[in-house]
């Protein structure tokens, strides 16, 4: 029986998409484009001994061209993460509008959704935009990963020095021993 027969549409959208970690990235600019970019290089020096990766790059105006959209969308089915990456929280119509149809054409049982937010902006903006992608990862079956900028009120904080082996990465120093002797003899 073939694969079509099996698993219908599935099967079909499935011709043309390569094997391996898809990753799709849907980018507002160049600069959004470039960090995305850098996230991914973290996920294969992490990952690539153990598995292949294709990456795949739209620009957000171009959702708003049908085929550009169509071909998105045909790879977006079977991503396995999906990065948006953008400078502000507002995200453009034609963006919205394609997201809003992925759960059509999106088979893949399980996924990542990730934002990459380039720039701090205004919390309530930020909050909505969360709200609205985690609720949409959820709707696709996809776990849904934020990836903010620091702000004030998040970043990174001076520790005391008591912390900076932990911070180094560096094991404990081991705790002295009130011993008498040296055991070299024992």
């Amino acid at each position: 029986m073939s694969d079509t027969a099996l698993f219908g549409k599935a099967a079909a959208c499935l011709s043309g998409i390569p094997q391996g970690c898809q990753v799709l990235i849907l980018s507002e600019d160049f600069t959004a484009y470039s960090r995305a970019l850098q996230a991914c290089r973290r996920i294969m020096d992490q990952m690539a001994q153990h598995m292949d990766f294709d990456f795949r790059c739209w620009n957000f105006s171009e959702l708003a061209d049908p085929e550009c959209a169509q071909a998105a969308t045909k790879y977006a089915a079977a991503a396995d993460i999906i990065m948006i990456s953008t400078q502000v929280p507002s995200l453009p119509v034609a963006l919205n509008e394609w997201l809003d149809a992925l759960h059509l054409a999106r088979f893949r049982p399980v996924g990542l959704l990730a934002l990459i937010l380039n720039k701090p902006a205004a919390q309530p903006e930020v909050d909505k935009l969360l709200l609205r992608l985690e609720n949409l990862g959820l709707h696709l079956a996809m776990d849904f990963l934020p990836l903010l900028p620091a702000t004030e009120a998040t970043a990174w904080q001076p520790q005391s020095p008591e912390h900076w082996e932990m911070l180094l990465g560096r094991p404990d120093p081991e705790p002295s021993r009130d011993i008498d002797h040296w055991g070299l003899n024992e």
